[in-house]
Parts: C-alpha cells; structure tokens; sequence
C-alpha cells in the first residue's frame, strides 16, 4: 500500500480488511507523531530545556495531551469517477467489486432478474398467439367468401340453390310420463302394532 497516496493505492486494490487495517494504522502512527513534536516543544520550553536523543519511553508528568495544536481542517478528496446507479444490479456489481464476495442479497435479486426477463419472454409469446390466430381466422373467412362465389348453388353466386325437404320418417316421439308413488308415511309408523289396532286406525283415517 501506497502510504503516500491512499485513494491511488484504494483504486488499484479492493476495500478488503487488510486495507482498512493499513489506514487505520496510518491514522494512528499520523496523530502519534503529532503529539510528539507537541511533546518535543514542551521538553525543550522547559528550564534547562530537555532534550531526549533515544526512543521516548514515557511522557512527562506536566505535559498536558489538551494543549497540542488542533489538526488543520483541509477538504476531502473528491472521488475521481462519481458513478451513477440506475438499478438494483449496478449497485450489487459495484459492491462485488469492492468487497468481492457474493452476498445472499446479490443472488437473490440474480434470480429475481432472471425470473422477471423469462416472465417478459412469456408474456411476448402469448401476445403474439392471438394476433397469429386472428390472422389465420381472416384468412379462412377471405378463402371462404372467395369459394362461396365460384361454387354455384350458394347465394351470391349466378346458379339457383336446391333445397331438399326433410322426410318425416319418424313419429315425433312423446313424452311418457311416469306416476310416482308417495309412500305413505303412517305405514312406517304402524309397524309392530297388532294387526287389529292397525285395522281401527285405517277405519278412523278412512271415516
């Protein structure tokens, strides 16, 4: 990784978490170094001045981490390729690119795409089955008004139609209706009564 120039370095390599880790790193060992020099100036304001040639193993006692200067604000760097999103599908390939992994989201909305492209597949067939059809009905209707006028017998056409009468062969067959009996309902309730009883209680019906 380029330390010098991060995005130049970014554009050649993918956003992986070796390349967040770098920066990272790079961020710290910025702000450490700053606070050094902050700590250098302290040492050396101080009566006699301190000056420390080897690794600095600890900071002084009186040094106060608030009192180092304030990081200059500077803009960020714009992006060299600003990329327009249209769809689902350009943002999911973009994020391939950078993450390069295939997330569960991305093969979902692939299905979904294919599905969506055969559904418009089979709605242009069945359209284009009626208007086939149709065609071939016009078709048949022009043959036959174009045969009907050579053929003589039928109308339209020079010679005179013959009609034949229908033979009355057959009887025209009546209707049979057919006497439906209604079983009469005291008989289910007079069974296992004593013949005798049963013959009083007709004779009362029949009175």
């Amino acid at each position: 990784i380029n330390e010098d120039d991060v995005l130049a370095s970014a554009q050649s390599t993918s956003m992986n978490p070796h390349v967040m880790t770098a920066r990272m790193q790079r961020f710290q060992s910025l702000l450490l170094d700053r606070v050094m020099r902050a700590h250098d100036q302290f040492l050396r304001s101080q009566d006699p001045p301190i000056i420390i040639e080897k690794a600095l193993t600890r900071w002084h006692p009186q040094f106060d981490l608030e009192s180092c200067p304030e990081v200059e604000l500077a803009t960020l760097p714009q992006p060299p390729n600003v990329e327009k999103y249209s769809s689902a599908k350009d943002i999911l390939s973009t994020a391939r690119n950078l993450f390069n992994c295939a997330t569960p989201m991305e093969r979902a909305m692939d299905r979904y795409e294919a599905k969506l492209e055969a559904d418009k597949q089979q709605a242009a067939e069945c359209n284009r089955k009626p208007e086939e059809k149709q065609a071939g009905v016009v078709a048949k209707t022009s043959t036959a008004i174009q045969t009907s006028q050579e053929v003589p017998g039928i109308s339209g056409s020079p010679g005179k139609p013959t009609v034949t009468e229908p033979t009355n062969q057959t009887e025209t067959a009546k209707p049979t209706v057919k006497e439906c009996t209604v079983p009469d309902a005291s008989s289910n309730l007079l069974k296992g009564l004593p013949k005798s009883l049963i013959e009083k209680i007709r004779a009362k019906q029949a009175a």
